[in-house]
C-alpha cells in the first residue's frame, strides 16, 4: 500500500505488524499497552521534519562490508526505501564502525537535528525485530526497555501537558 510520508509507512506497516506479530507470538500485555502508547506519541517525532527517502542497505553492519583495491563495498543488502537514518542503527548498535565512519557519512547525509531522536525510535524497532526472530529473554528485556526510553524521550521533548 502507498503510504505519503515515511513515518506513515514506518509506523503503519513496518513497527503496526512487528508489534502484533510479537502479541501473537507472546501475548505480552505490557507491551501491547506500551505500543498503543508509543503508536500515538511517536509521529510527533517526524513532524515538522522534511525526510527525503533514500535506498537504504538495510542491514548495514561489518559482516555486510569489505573493501577492494578499488575501494568499499558493501555486499548482502535487505533493501529498503526509507528515511536515510533508518539505515544506521544497526552501525550504531553493533558498534561496527568506529567514529570517523559516522562522520564521513555525515559529511555526504547531514546528520539531523532529530538524528538522536529517530535512533531511540529505530532502536525501538530492532529489539522488537530481534525479540521477533529470537526468542530470548534478554531481546524481551531489551524491547521492553527500549520502549521505555522512547516514551522518555516523547514525553520529555514532544507532549506538553
Amino acid at each position: 500500500m502507498w503510504r505519503d510520508t515515511w513515518q506513515e509507512y514506518f509506523i503503519g506497516d513496518i513497527l503496526q505488524p512487528l508489534m502484533s506479530g510479537l502479541q501473537t507470538k507472546y501475548s505480552d500485555r505490557t507491551l501491547s499497552e506500551k505500543w498503543a502508547w508509543l503508536q500515538r506519541y511517536i509521529p510527533k517525532v517526524f513532524e515538522k521534519e522534511s525526510l527525503t527517502p533514500a535506498i537504504n542497505h538495510g542491514d548495514l553492519c561489518l559482516a555486510n562490508f569489505g573493501q577492494t583495491e578499488k575501494g568499499p563495498v558493501v555486499f548482502d543488502p535487505s533493501v529498503l526505501y526509507g528515511h536515510c537514518q533508518f539505515d544506521l542503527i544497526l552501525s550504531y548498535l553493533e558498534e561496527a564502525f568506529d567514529e570517523q565512519f559516522f562522520q564521513e557519512y555525515h559529511k555526504i547525509i547531514p546528520k539531523s537535528s532529530r538524528c538522536n531522536d529517530f535512533l531511540l525510535v529505530y532502536e525501538f524497532f530492532y529489539h522488537a525485530v530481534m525479540w521477533y526472530h529470537i526468542d530470548d529473554v534478554k531481546y524481551q528485556c531489551s524491547t521492553h526497555s527500549s520502549a521505555d526510553r522512547v516514551k522518555d524521550m516523547l514525553q520529555k521533548q514532544y507532549i506538553t501537558t
